[in-house]
């Protein structure tokens, strides 16, 4: 099967969409989608890494710039 381009405005297509661009129902898309988060979250969660982390709201000392906490 030849590899299909991905679209530059797949970051905006619903499940549906991106379904049709790939020949596989919406409900697939979902489910993928679901599972990458869940491996990606307990990755990160088995490093340390915090929401807050993410968003770039901890200070370099590891306090929350807002709060002062840990």
């Amino acid at each position: 099967m030849p590899r299909k381009r991905v679209p530059d405005n797949l970051a905006l297509m619903t499940h549906d969409e991106v379904g049709a661009e790939l020949g596989v129902s919406g409900a697939l898309v979902g489910l993928i989608e679901r599972r990458a988060l869940a491996k990606l979250k307990a990755a990160l969660q088995a490093r340390g890494v915090t929401a807050a982390d993410l968003a770039g709201d901890a200070e370099p000392d590891g306090t929350r710039a807002w709060t002062g906490e840990k």
